[in-house]
């Protein structure tokens, strides 16, 4: 299929300045047309069923939970195959709107709509995350077409994708069970098991899990493990007057000093600084 002109914000929504959000339904039809963006950015998932993204000369397979930030410069389609299916929720807005926002809030990242790869991102949502994209995306659907509204919803959408991002160096999207068994480790009650707690929660050997980790996010179980319990841990000293000795059993660590090692290689200080500098009171 070749390549229409770039769209213009404009052609897509003639109705509104800001943003258009709307659910497809697409069946097996063959293609949808491929075009690029002018002058606007666009995020899609899919709620159900599955097909194929063609973007960048290249095929990204589609799933539910599958989601895309589609940058300016990207050129895409979708393709669906014989008898096959897909639902997908598609919102629309100018990329001017948030332009700036990569060098004002992730100064030295590059990720979401301003990574600088081929393909733009490709996420997997698991079904607890995509049940809150889908009440975000209603809401949205409900408010005036304003500015202000659709900086809600993406203030929203970032802070909801960034922590689920233990993975966030994640090479290709996460099979759904891994992805799931990511979201429950996050419970504290899961740390003190480590590595075999995930791979319980995963359904798969320790070393299948390994394997796993090491394609889809370039890192070993234990690591992951840890980044979660650090998680926690920075939460708790920054919130909570909870003993740091306390708060270390509740990680899964048995030794404080391998919990201070793995806590200053992260926040270059120790945790008794790093709540001293978090818990500081003003003074008159």
């Amino acid at each position: 299929m070749p390549a229409a002109p770039p769209l213009l914000f404009r052609e897509t929504a003639p109705t509104t300045p800001f943003f258009h959000v709307v659910r497809h339904e697409f069946q097996s039809s063959g293609g949808y047309r491929i075009h690029g963006h002018a002058d606007f950015a666009e995020l899609f998932w899919v709620e159900s069923g599955r097909g194929h993204h063609l973007v960048n000369g290249a095929v990204q397979e589609l799933q539910r939970g599958s989601l895309v930030l589609v940058r300016r410069r990207d050129v895409h389609g979708f393709f669906i195959d014989a008898r096959d299916r897909m639902t997908l929720v598609n919102l629309a807005f100018p990329s001017a709107v948030i332009d700036d926002w990569g060098s004002r809030y992730f100064t030295g990242k590059e990720l979401l709509f301003w990574s600088q790869s081929p393909l733009p991102e490709h996420l997997h949502c698991p079904a607890e995350r995509l049940q809150k994209l889908r009440r975000l995306s209603e809401r949205l659907s409900e408010c005036p077409q304003t500015l202000f509204h659709l900086e809600w919803f993406l203030m929203n959408l970032i802070h909801l994708l960034l922590p689920g991002r233990t993975h966030e160096s994640a090479r290709a999207p996460l099979p759904p069970i891994l992805a799931a068994a990511l979201e429950k480790l996050r419970e504290p009650s899961r740390f003190a098991q480590g590595p075999q707690e995930l791979a319980k929660l995963a359904g798969c050997s320790l070393q299948h899990l390994n394997r796993q980790l090491q394609r889809h996010l370039g890192r070993s179980a234990s690591a992951v493990v840890n980044q979660c319990r650090l998680d926690y841990a920075t939460v708790q000293l920054q919130l909570t007057d909870r003993t740091i000795l306390d708060i270390c059993l509740d990680c899964g660590f048995q030794n404080l000093g391998h919990f201070y090692q793995l806590f200053k290689k992260r926040h270059q200080v120790t945790p008794r600084q790093f709540r001293l500098g978090r818990q500081r009171v003003i003074r008159a």
